[in-house]
């Protein structure tokens, strides 16, 4: 995998979607070759169709019959909507009133290591294959991965003030009690993420009689972590008013308990469009619009408009 498949990856600019795939030339180590793709599959010889693949799959991921050009409307009407503001943060954390320039400058805010838990770059010995097999838990991390478990240690507690500033301010947009309750009482506690190929924050819900909590997971090997300017919006996104709201409060409340035809559909049955979905509308509009959660932090604002763009 790492000497043979892995060399031959397209570089992330080229590897985003598959409107555009298969590309024309083979690549290696992230440069193109001189051999072309037969731009078909190897057993049947189908020639391979990104933009028919999307179609295709898109189905599977929500229960409408939006079509990919549908798709692509929304998305620019998005962009249009959400840029701007985007510009406008930057003139105001720069200070610069040139959107270039200010452009400019904000990308190297964004990218300078003060936006990310760790102080420093990672050591190559807590980031290669060896670190890989040693650190494979906390005690284990704290040991043979020092400056990634410090840096861990203060992103995830990062994350818990960040749930417990969300909290009170969704007590006004949920039922908490009663009849109606729709907010989830399994507690959630964060969990880092150990396997290499771990890239991003994630939610992982528990049964509805709460013997263990769900979990919150960090990501261990990410190059750097964070960064911090995103940590509202995907703490919101994660846990609560996200993916801890709707999905364990689904599984508490409302998912089926007598059998069946209906948990048999229940159990088989997800869609993406649905929970990733309501992850980007707890983003925003619920903690952009419907709380003060952003008001005076223009940074944490830009983390949740990134996402959404």
């Amino acid at each position: 995998m790492e000497n043979e498949h892995l060399r031959h990856c397209l570089p992330r600019d080229l590897a985003s979607g598959i409107a555009e795939l298969p590309v024309e030339f083979i690549y290696l180590d992230g440069n193109a070759t001189n051999n072309r793709t037969t731009r078909r599959l190897p057993i049947t010889g189908e020639i391979l169709d990104g933009k028919k693949s999307y179609k295709n799959i898109l189905p599977y991921f929500t229960t409408s019959e939006i079509t990919p050009e549908r798709v692509n409307e929304i998305g620019q009407e998005r962009l249009k909507a959400l840029y701007p503001q985007i510009i406008a943060i930057a003139k105001n954390v720069t200070g610069k009133s040139n959107e270039a320039e200010a452009v400019t400058a904000f990308r190297k805010i964004l990218t300078n290591q003060s936006s990310f838990y760790n102080d420093a770059p990672f050591p190559q010995i807590e980031s290669n294959s060896t670190a890989h097999k040693r650190c494979t838990d906390l005690t284990k991390a704290r040991k043979y991965c020092p400056e990634r478990y410090k840096s861990l240690l203060k992103w995830m507690s990062t994350c818990r003030e960040t749930m417990s500033m969300l909290s009170p301010k969704l007590i006004p947009l949920f039922y908490h009690t009663g009849d109606k309750i729709t907010f989830p009482n399994c507690p959630i506690e964060m969990l880092p993420s150990f396997n290499p190929s771990s890239s991003a924050q994630f939610f992982r819900s528990t049964g509805a009689a709460c013997t263990k909590p769900a979990r919150f997971g960090l990501p261990f090997f990410l190059e750097n972590h964070g960064p911090r300017f995103s940590e509202w919006s995907v703490t919101a996104h994660e846990s609560w008013p996200g993916h801890h709201t709707q999905v364990q409060a689904q599984i508490e409340y409302f998912k089926d308990k007598y059998g069946g035809v209906p948990k048999w559909i229940d159990d088989l049955t997800s869609y993406t469009f649905f929970t990733e979905g309501w992850g980007l509308y707890s983003e925003n509009p619920v903690i952009a619009e419907d709380t003060d959660t952003y008001k005076e932090h223009p940074m944490q604002r830009f983390g949740m408009l990134k996402w959404q763009v």
